[in-house]
């Protein structure tokens, strides 16, 4: 089970150049996180892209449903898809991936269809979708957002 994972809302670069996490962003993170938490099996680990906004929604995300934190190389907004659905295609535990838009639409539409485009989704900020893979080919098995999730 791969779950794939949107940042929370960021800071504009003018009022944190690393853009961390907004007030928002951290709420919304941890509504999520907290939803999240009876759907999934136990997490072996959170990969992120290492930039700030990634990072504090993988820990958000860590603290309530476990899984150890790790920043990981071609999860970058612009990063192509292909490398990193080839990674996770050899991927035998559950995990996580947050990240980065354009990236992850692109990820999700390429390990559904083998292509990046055309975008089959677009994340909103603390988007969540758990993809499952059954004899070589991924299928969706839900998707959730802040908005489903409730206030």
């Amino acid at each position: 089970m791969i779950l794939i994972v949107r940042h929370g809302q960021a800071k504009s670069k003018e009022e944190d150049p690393q853009r961390g996490l907004t007030a928002q962003g951290q709420a919304e993170a941890r509504r999520v996180a907290g939803a999240l938490g009876p759907l999934l099996p136990p997490l072996a680990e959170i990969r992120h892209s290492g930039k700030l906004r990634a990072e504090q929604t993988a820990s958000i995300l860590s603290q309530a449903v476990g899984g150890r934190l790790r920043a990981c190389p071609g999860l970058e907004p612009e990063d192509p898809a292909a490398a990193t659905a080839a990674e996770l295609r050899s991927v035998t535990e559950n995990l996580a991936v947050v990240g980065h838009l354009p990236h992850l639409n692109r990820l999700l539409s390429y390990m559904l269809l083998g292509r990046e485009t055309p975008e089959l989704f677009r994340l909103p900020a603390v988007g969540a979708v758990c993809l499952e893979r059954e004899e070589g080919l991924w299928r969706v098995l839900w998707m959730l957002t802040p908005e489903t999730c409730g206030r």
